[in-house]
């Protein structure tokens, strides 16, 4: 493929044109999939003739084609999308045309789908009935009649608050980057959430009772969620439903971030301002004309005294009746109380672990992110560790976890699709599996001792906040409700969980980046 490019390139410099396409052509040919870099390349030599429309019918054969391929091939980025429409437009191309600003509007990756759909460029398109299928989209009666369906999916029925229904209304009128395509977004009636998948229940496919009961406990906590939307970063939130929570009209709001963290955002307060709690969004809400006068309780993980019943403390007790029911696993325990984390007020007796000898140190332990389960080193710390030498996936799940509640240590790992944009050029195959998160716990954090060896890059559980800013540098991202920091480091990205007060760690995870854009498998 690069040969051909090499010669196309060179043929274009010279003015050949019709050379230069065919060469093009070629390479897409060669090529095991459409790279759309490349086909805008082409295009751009095409366009940058200023040729006439009968040159460029002369040449539609293989435009559409390039086109075509790169569409369903690659994740386009919205400006280049918009170019490919109007190449088909000028084709002739309704149908094409309509179908690839479609897929554009369905990729949310445009902040104003509306404000889009009023742009001049796609006047050839105004009769086409399915061009006005997706202006119906955000008109005002349509968007009344798909809140209602969410309410019935979502809510179970139950009466959607006011500051939600604004919110909705906002967000599905395609004319506010806050929503649906920005820093959150509402998930549709009939959308599966990422909560949803995972609480599907225990299977016959569950590999062991430890799946089985991982599997149970989710589907319990999820039996009391109502998920309503989701974060930028893959968490999602929604309303806390349990029925030993008093019932005020105004239930908790919670959140589950994408390492199966749970977090209360706020009790006592609309969905809206428990947003605003997290994010610092009352400005943008303010401005679309919602609510959020505050006042409620906000807290984060380590303040569990804020619900009756926590979504991880109920999670925790499941999972644990399941073993004991399968005759495996450990008796029930509790998270051990600190200063700032008091959980005597339920009489629970406390029985963590005692903490181990150091069976591995932080380095053996980072040094296995990105590398198959069945390397020899990923192998030997499992058995360091105490935990079982082979990692499957169970069907229909997307990730297995293991823990060393004893060595403070945890584990996830992925499928190498979920992880590589292009497994085969690491040498692996897609349903490789791989070591994508290691969980490093402070003592008392989440039933597990605290991990006693020194930790990764010089950290240590009692620095605060301020000090690992201070020796990691300016984070990338950062929470303040649960307080997190998060940096590129190492092979991945290292996320720091503090104290409430943020002068301690909680937890540390590190993880293997995640892709950037993701190919599917090679055209056959």
């Amino acid at each position: 493929m690069q040969e051909y490019l090499q010669v196309a390139r060179a043929a274009a410099s010279e003015g050949r044109v019709d050379h230069a396409l065919d060469l093009y052509d070629r390479a897409f040919g060669a090529a095991p999939y459409y790279d759309d870099d490349l086909v805008e390349e082409a295009l751009n030599l095409l366009t940058g003739q200023r040729l006439t429309g009968e040159h460029l019918a002369e040449h539609a054969d293989r435009v559409r084609r390039w086109i075509d391929g790169a569409a369903k091939d690659c994740d386009i980025m919205p400006r280049r999308m918009r170019r490919f429409v109007r190449v088909r437009l000028a084709l002739g191309d309704l149908d094409a045309a309509v179908d690839l600003l479609a897929a554009l509007i369905d990729s949310r990756r445009v902040e104003l789908p509306a404000v889009l759909l009023d742009e001049d460029a796609w006047q050839p398109l105004a009769d086409h009935p399915r061009f006005e299928e997706l202006r119906r989209r955000y008109e005002p009666t349509v968007v009344a009649e798909r809140i209602d369906r969410f309410a019935q999916h979502r809510l179970r029925g139950r009466p959607i608050p006011a500051d939600l229904r604004a919110m909705l209304t906002v967000a599905w009128s395609g004319r506010s980057d806050r929503f649906e395509n920005g820093e959150i977004r509402f998930f549709d009636p009939g959308e599966r959430s990422g909560l949803e998948k995972s609480a599907a229940g225990p299977t016959a496919a569950a590999a062991d009772a430890e799946s089985a009961a991982r599997d149970a406990a989710w589907a319990e906590v999820f039996r009391h969620v109502a998920v309503v939307g989701t974060w930028q970063d893959g968490a999602e939130f929604g309303y806390w439903l349990h029925p030993d929570e008093p019932d005020t009209g105004r239930p908790a709001v919670v959140q589950c971030d994408s390492e199966g963290q749970w977090t209360v955002l706020g009790t006592g307060c609309s969905l809206a301002e428990a947003l605003v709690g997290e994010d610092g969004l009352a400005a943008a809400f303010r401005e679309q004309g919602i609510a959020v006068l505050n006042g409620g309780t906000f807290g984060d993980h380590a303040n569990r005294s804020l619900v009756v019943v926590h979504p991880e403390d109920l999670y925790q007790r499941v999972y644990a009746a399941q073993l004991a029911r399968a005759g495996s696993g450990p008796r029930p325990t509790a998270v051990r109380p600190t200063a700032e984390d008091d959980d005597s007020r339920n009489g629970v007796a406390v029985d963590l672990p005692e903490p181990a000898e150091v069976p591995v140190d932080s380095a053996d332990l980072v040094a296995i992110l990105g590398r198959p389960v069945h390397a020899d080193h990923v192998v030997d710390v499992l058995r360091r560790l105490g935990l079982p030498e082979t990692v499957e996936i169970p069907p229909g799940k997307l990730s297995y976890a293991v823990s060393a509640p004893a060595h403070g240590i945890g584990m996830r790992f992925e499928r190498a699709a979920s992880r590589l944009p292009d497994p085969q050029a690491a040498g692996l195959a897609p349903e490789d599996i791989l070591t994508a998160v290691v969980f490093f716990h402070a003592d008392g954090v989440d039933n597990h001792a605290g991990y006693p060896a020194p930790l990764p890059y010089g950290l240590r559980f009692d620095q605060s906040r301020t000090a690992v800013r201070e020796l990691l540098g300016t984070p990338r991202k950062t929470r303040d409700s649960g307080p997190s920091d998060e940096w590129d480091i190492g092979p991945g990205y290292l996320t720091v969980d503090f104290t409430k007060n943020g002068q301690g760690i909680r937890m540390l995870r590190h993880g293997m980046p995640l892709p950037a854009r993701t190919r599917p498998a090679p055209r056959q």
